[in-house]
C-alpha cells in the first residue's frame, strides 16, 4: 500500500548498505534481497515510483526491520529501472528528507510511516562566514584531487547555489562514511550542516 494522509507518507522502504542517498542528488543501486525486491516491485506499480531510500546500521543484516534502521532517510523517485536475472538495476533521485515513524507492514517487504523533514531556511552573517570558509576549503581540496578528476571538484559544487545543497553534494561526491555523513542528512539547521561540512574537509 502507498498513501498519504495528511502530514505522513506512507511508502516502501528500500535499506541501502554503507551509503547515503542526500536529497535532490541521484544514485545508482543494484538490488537483490527479496524484501527489497519486492519493495522495489511496489513502487514501480505506483504512479508516483516512489520509496523512502534508509541506510541501515549493520551493513551485513540481511533482514531487516524498523529498528536495522537510521531514524532519517530521503523519500526518493525511480528514474530507471532495469531487471537482468533476479536483480533489479536502478536510478533514484532523492527528494527529501523525512523522519521514519511507525511500521505500516513488514511482509514482503517493509513499509513505514514518515514524516517530511522541512529543508532548514537560518541565515544570518555567521552561516554566510562559514559558507565561505566552506567553500574555501572545497578549492583547497579540489587542487589537490585535480589531477585525478576530470573536472574540478570547486567547479562542479560552485554549479549548486545553495549552501545546504553543496554540503550534501560535497558528501556525496567525496564518499562521506555513514559516521559522519548521517549526521549532516540529520543535520537541523544550515549552520550545522556547514560546520559538520567545515570539519569533514
Amino acid at each position: 500500500m502507498i498513501a498519504k494522509r495528511m502530514e505522513q507518507l506512507r511508502y516502501p522502504v528500500l535499506p541501502i548498505r554503507d551509503s547515503i542517498l542526500y536529497p535532490q542528488l541521484m544514485m545508482p543501486f543494484t538490488v537483490g534481497r527479496p524484501a527489497s525486491i519486492a519493495a522495489v516491485e511496489a513502487a514501480l506499480a505506483s504512479e508516483e515510483r516512489t520509496l523512502l531510500v534508509v541506510t541501515q546500521k549493520d551493513p551485513s543484516a540481511e533482514e531487516i526491520g524498523r529498528e536495522d534502521l537510521f531514524d532519517v532517510g530521503v523519500m526518493a523517485v525511480i528514474k530507471k529501472a532495469e531487471k537482468h536475472e533476479d536483480m533489479w538495476h536502478l536510478i533514484v533521485h532523492g527528494k527529501q528528507r523525512v523522519e521514519l515513524d511507525a511500521v505500516v507492514e513488514s511482509e514482503p517487504y517493509l513499509s513505514v510511516e514518515a514524516r517530511p523533514v522541512p529543508d532548514p531556511q537560518d541565515d544570518d552573517q555567521q552561516i554566510d562566514a562559514l559558507h565561505r570558509e566552506v567553500l574555501a576549503l572545497t578549492a583547497r581540496v579540489s587542487d589537490v584531487l585535480e589531477p585525478q578528476t576530470p573536472i574540478p571538484l570547486v567547479r562542479v559544487v560552485s554549479q549548486q547555489k545553495d549552501a545546504l545543497q553543496q554540503a550534501y553534494l560535497l558528501a556525496s561526491l567525496l564518499g562521506l562514511d555513514t559516521e559522519r555523513g548521517l549526521p549532516l542528512l540529520a543535520a537541523r539547521s544550515r549552520k550545522e550542516a556547514l560546520q559538520l561540512t567545515h570539519e569533514f574537509l
